[in-house]
C-alpha cells in the first residue's frame, strides 16, 4: 500500500493509500465517464511508481 503524502493537493479530504498489489485494467472510456477527485503531486507520483516497480520486481 502507497500513503499518499499529499492528500490535500491531491483533493482528497482525508489520508487516503493506494494498493499496488491488484493492478486494474480500466478502459480509456470509463475514464472519461467519472469525475476525477483530483491528481497525485509530482513528488507522490514519482513515489507511488518507486513503490510499484519494487513491488513488482520482488513479485
Amino acid at each position: 500500500m502507497y500513503r499518499i503524502k499529499d492528500y490535500r493537493a491531491a483533493g482528497l479530504q482525508k489520508p487516503s493509500w493506494i494498493n499496488v498489489k491488484s493492478p486494474l485494467i480500466v478502459p480509456f472510456t470509463a475514464l472519461m465517464a467519472k469525475q476525477m477527485l483530483g491528481k497525485l503531486s509530482k513528488q507522490d507520483a514519482k513515489d507511488l511508481m518507486n513503490l510499484y516497480n519494487q513491488y513488482w520486481h520482488i513479485h
